[in-house]
């Protein structure tokens, strides 16, 4: 296992990710992670409330495009999260709390 993570790290994009010091890299992904996030439990959220009952005259029907919104979202986390990971995966690799995290996203 240790030698994978070291050879996920070398490589050269998520080497850049983690050791450069460009805004393009690391905070830049950072950043379009926390907005795959908002997307995701913003669209879940709104959906959510019309099924409890917060504006009852719109159509649940109407809300499909939210699911679309929210699947963009949980997509862009995947991608993005998996370069973070790649980026210090010798570190995040062996935390107990990162393994949990996966399983509770499953």
């Amino acid at each position: 296992m240790a030698s994978y993570l070291e050879w996920l790290q070398g490589l050269s994009f998520p080497a850049w990710v983690g050791g450069s010091d460009s805004l393009w890299s690391f905070p830049f992904i950072l950043f379009l992670h926390s907005v795959g996030m908002g997307l995701s439990v913003g669209a879940a959220f709104v959906v959510c409330l019309r099924l409890v009952g917060v504006g009852r005259p719109l159509p649940v029907s109407s809300l499909r495009v939210l699911f679309t919104i929210f699947w963009g979202g949980f997509y862009m986390n995947l991608v993005t999260g998996s370069i973070l990971f790649a980026a210090h995966a010798t570190t995040t690799g062996y935390v107990p709390m990162y393994y949990a995290k996966l399983a509770l996203i499953l």
